[in-house]
């Protein structure tokens, strides 16, 4: 990637010759408004920008031209990582690869694990909030001869959030603390006799002992109220829903970055020479 910068202009701040990396934007213009010629291609396990730059342009140097046609800023982050790479970014980021398998990140409708075909009579005993996530399948003479899930990309921040009142110490915010194996939440707020909690699995109780799920200690917290505070997902409705970790939401993210566009050979010189004119070269 050593000409991914070639183009762009430098200024300095502080005594200091600095690359103008926002003069990117004048690039991604000019793409978009003269050139439509772009091929889509799956990474390699492992495989560079400037491998790729070979193979298409015959020169590894044109891999800022791979990086720009992709809107990638940051070519060590946002570029697709091997599993090692994806290992220890993963390690740095929260702590241990088990701690961002614990932490939920987002809930999301769960229709791609449900295969399910019900007959329109169980659909028929369904509640009214249920309903929405089925879709009638068709037969002969126009007849609905069942419902099988809908397609539905729905997202939401968290499911619930509730207050616990009592006494507590130990508790930190973004600690994942939890009363028994299935009864667990993500810590947003704490104080002595005030903990908040998100990502809310299982029923709370007045009850003690309270455990941190990444350290495994018990904390102090003798629980005497418990106060539903937001509900975002109905609870007749939770089984449609599934929570998504840090882990598979990176994981989801790095696998899309496999696939990327590249940019026509016979537009290499446009690209070139619109460069060296947006930017002044």
């Amino acid at each position: 990637m050593s000409g991914f910068f070639n183009y762009f202009p430098t200024f300095f701040y502080a005594n200091t010759a600095a690359v103008n990396v926002i003069a990117k934007v004048l690039f991604d213009q000019s793409i978009s408004k003269n050139l439509a010629v772009f091929y889509p291609y799956t990474l390699e396990e492992g495989e560079r920008a400037d491998q790729v730059a070979e193979t298409y342009y015959e020169d590894p140097s044109y891999d800022w031209v791979i990086y720009l046609s992709n809107n990638i800023i940051d070519p060590y982050h946002d570029w697709h990582k091997d599993q090692d790479v994806f290992g220890r970014f993963i390690a740095q980021k929260y702590g241990s690869i088990s701690a961002a398998q614990a932490r939920t990140e987002y809930f999301r409708v769960n229709h791609e694990d449900d295969d399910r075909i019900i007959t329109t009579a169980a659909y028929d005993a369904l509640g009214t909030g249920q309903k929405q996530y089925w879709v009638p399948q068709i037969g002969y003479n126009e007849n609905v001869i069942g419902y099988e899930r809908k397609e539905l990309s729905h997202i939401v921040e968290t499911n619930r959030i509730v207050t616990l009142s009592g006494s507590f110490s130990g508790i930190a915010a973004n600690d994942i603390i939890k009363q028994s194996g299935t009864v667990t939440g993500v810590v947003t707020f704490s104080n002595t006799s005030t903990v908040i909690i998100k990502h809310v699995q299982g029923t709370w109780a007045n009850s003690t002992p309270v455990y941190n799920v990444l350290t495994g200690n018990s904390v102090t917290a003798n629980i005497t109220t418990v106060t539903p505070t937001q509900n975002s997902i109905p609870t007749d409705e939770l089984s449609y829903w599934t929570a998504v970790t840090s882990y598979e939401a990176e994981e989801e993210l790095n696998e899309q970055r496999k696939h990327i566009r590249v940019l026509g050979n016979s537009y290499l010189d446009l690209v070139e020479r619109d460069m060296k004119e947006l930017l002044q070269v």
